[in-house]
């Protein structure tokens, strides 16, 4: 038996929170701000699931104020703002630009562009610190990178030569549910033991909690899956053989080149987070 992970009702969309043998009061809200009993089903006997969401500030359609793109602070949240206006995002949290900066910082740089791009990519998405749209942010963060590496100016072209927009969206699929179960491990493992066969994401996709999931070492598949892509990605930039010179050479770099941000998010809004 497969149960929704996401469901819809009027407070929004809820995703699945935790399960238990025996039903528990509603509204109540966990540390991290989400209405973790907001809405509760028995998807079988003695088995109940709690479906919630977290809180968030943002008004639909009241905009977002990026800071000035000369900064990589700047940058990530004038794509974020830029992809947010394009597909008219619906936030599922507060943007967290200072989480996704530390990501950043903690990248593996001065190694390979390759596997720096992929460290980049990874921790991004692991992290998902943007409202929404964690992938296709990350990508266009990803791309500007290997821009200022190579010295190519961003013209809203992730090479398509080299990376259609079906090999995107299959990436954005398989990483999707990587993270999915990175960042619900114990409550798959919970709800598995309740005799759960795997839940169903918005979009049709299907997690089945098979033991290559359930026990993997997720993080560190995902970061494979992500030098996967980028080495396709460098070897039409010509990156690919580059040595990285360190994240203050490339906050540098930001701060003196005009890229073409709007360009940039627009590529990448289209496809499917």
């Amino acid at each position: 038996m497969f149960i929704p992970y996401h469901i819809d009702t009027p407070q929004g969309t809820l995703s699945l929170q935790r399960v238990n043998d025996t039903p528990e009061p509603l509204t109540r809200f966990d540390e991290r701000g989400y209405f973790e009993e907001s809405e509760i089903r028995s998807p079988a006997d003695d088995v109940y699931t709690y479906y919630g969401r977290r809180q968030t500030s943002y008004k639909p359609g009241a905009g977002f104020d990026p800071s000035p793109p000369d900064t990589v602070t700047g940058v990530l949240e004038t794509v974020f703002s830029y992809i947010n206006t394009d597909a008219d995002l619906t936030w599922d949290k507060d943007f967290e630009p200072n989480e996704a900066m530390e990501t950043i910082r903690q990248t593996e740089w001065r190694d390979p562009v390759p596997e720096v791009a992929a460290s980049l990519l990874s921790r991004l998405i692991l992290r998902h610190p943007f409202p929404n749209a964690n992938h296709r942010t990350s990508l266009s963060i990803v791309c500007l990178y290997l821009a200022t590496v190579t010295d190519r100016a961003v013209e809203g072209s992730l090479h398509p030569e080299t990376l259609s927009e079906s090999e995107l969206n299959a990436f954005i699929s398989e990483s999707t549910r990587t993270v999915t179960f990175n960042r619900n491990q114990g409550l798959f493992h919970a709800l598995s033991e309740y005799g759960i066969d795997g839940v169903t994401r918005k979009g049709g996709l299907t997690l089945a909690f098979t033991d290559r999931m359930l026990n993997a070492n997720l993080e560190k598949r995902h970061r494979q899956d992500c030098l996967g892509l980028i080495t396709e990605w460098v070897d039409e930039t010509g990156a690919g053989k580059t040595h990285d010179d360190g994240f203050r050479a490339f906050q540098d770099r930001v701060s003196v080149s005009e890229y073409n941000l709007r360009a940039l998010a627009k590529a990448f809004a289209p496809l499917r987070d």
